[in-house]
């Protein structure tokens, strides 16, 4: 062969090698132009759902902050109508037992200052206020005080109960 052969064919291989390399370029860019069209189409669908989700989770959180508005309203009035019943109680109790004589008085000296020993040093001294419930005896202020803890306990636990209660499923 000569040399001019030589290099014709050359020329020959190396356009055929660069006419495939132009090939796979071309193909490669129609396969990321495609798989770039599959990304946007996915990402698209991905946004959309994730505003879908949101949409449904802020919808589920109004319902629950709708219910335990209501739940502490109910609660609210649970314990005012509670507070009510329970300090009513107690003011009957005392206009049923006046406080005259109804503390229990300790001994003290001169002073005014208690004798050590006597008698239970919380008990009400001198008050003139205290009402005997069963075998206890307090004031009207501690039973007051009383009526509207009991009050609060027992709404506060009806509030909770209530919110502890699952929410309703999503329907779809």
């Amino acid at each position: 062969m000569t040399l001019q052969n030589i290099r014709l064919a050359a020329a020959i291989v190396a356009g055929i090698a660069i006419a495939l390399l132009v090939a796979a370029l071309l193909l490669t860019r129609a396969t990321l132009a495609e798989e770039r069209g599959k990304f946007e189409i996915w990402k698209t669908a991905v946004a959309h759902a994730q505003a879908e989700a949101k949409a449904d989770a802020l919808e589920q959180k109004a319902k629950q902050e709708a219910k335990d508005a209501k739940a502490a309203q109910s609660a609210q009035s649970d314990y005012d109508a509670l507070r009510e019943r329970y300090t009513s109680l107690v003011r009957a109790q005392a206009a049923r037992h006046p406080g005259s004589g109804a503390d229990l008085r300790r001994s003290a000296d001169a002073a005014g200052i208690p004798a050590e020993g006597t008698e239970d040093p919380d008990l009400p001294v001198g008050a003139g206020d205290g009402i005997p419930f069963g075998t206890i005896l307090i004031s009207q202020g501690d039973a007051l005080i009383c009526a509207e803890n009991t009050a609060y306990a027992q709404g506060a636990y009806g509030w909770a109960t209530e919110i502890s209660q699952p929410a309703a499923s999503p329907e779809r």
